[in-house]
Order: C-alpha cells, then sequence, then structure tokens
C-alpha cells in the first residue's frame, strides 16, 4: 500500500496518542517517573526531526515536549526550523505501536526512546 502525506500525519499522531498515554499512565512508576521526568527536563527546548524512512524524503515532522507532552507537527511548518537531532524511524514500527497500543502503554519500556538521545538516526 502505497501511503500518503495525510496517511503518515495520521500514523505520526496516533503514535504521539501512545506514547503520551504510557507518559501519563506510567509517570509516577519507576524507573519510568525518571527516565521520563528527565527527558521531558532535557528535551523541552528541542526540537527533533522525525523521519519515516519509507516515507518520501520531503516528509519528516518535528517533534517535541511541551506543558501536553509529545507534540508532533509536519517539518514544513517550521519556520526558520534549526532541529536539535534527527531520529529515523521504519513505518513498520510506528505500524505495530499504533496496532498495539495497550502493549506499549503498559509497558513503555517497549517504545524506542532513541529520539532522546544525542545521536542521528537516519
Amino acid at each position: 500500500m502505497d501511503f500518503s502525506a495525510p496517511d503518515y500525519d495520521d500514523l505520526i499522531k496516533r503514535y504521539i496518542d501512545v506514547c503520551n498515554r504510557a507518559i501519563m499512565l506510567n509517570h509516577d512508576r519507576f524507573p519510568f517517573k525518571q527516565i521520563l521526568g528527565a527527558a521531558k527536563n532535557a528535551e523541552g527546548s528541542k526540537i527533533i526531526e522525525v523521519r519515516i524512512k519509507e516515507g518520501s524524503p520531503d516528509l519528516s515532522y518535528a517533534m517535541t515536549f511541551d506543558q501536553e507532552g509529545l507534540v508532533a507537527r509536519p517539518h514544513s511548518t517550521c519556520t526558520e526550523c534549526q532541529c536539535d537531532r534527527k531520529w529515523g524511524v521504519s513505518k513498520s514500527y510506528l505500524e505495530d505501536v499504533t496496532k498495539n497500543p495497550e502493549d506499549y502503554i503498559q509497558n513503555p519500556a517497549k517504545l524506542d526512546w532513541e529520539w532522546m538521545y544525542d545521536v542521528s538516526t537516519e
């Protein structure tokens, strides 16, 4: 199946929803409280460019933490954006997370938090 930009937008939106639900449900549990708290503090002002590896090369997303949790928007909406890092992720991983959300919400360690680290994975 060939995905269009709206399909990828929906996929990213659903993935971010799972991540935020996992954070909310587990924010007081060890070790997630410490990991997610540190990530939120450290990443609060960071912009991570998310590129779906199978997607069009010009289609990417800018992901940040705000007071509500993770937020993603099309990278094209950033004006003079200076992303702090890049994260390449497979469509199949995003699809698995969104098709099995409770597995990831109940155990956030299964989520790929690689984007939090200071590495570029394209």
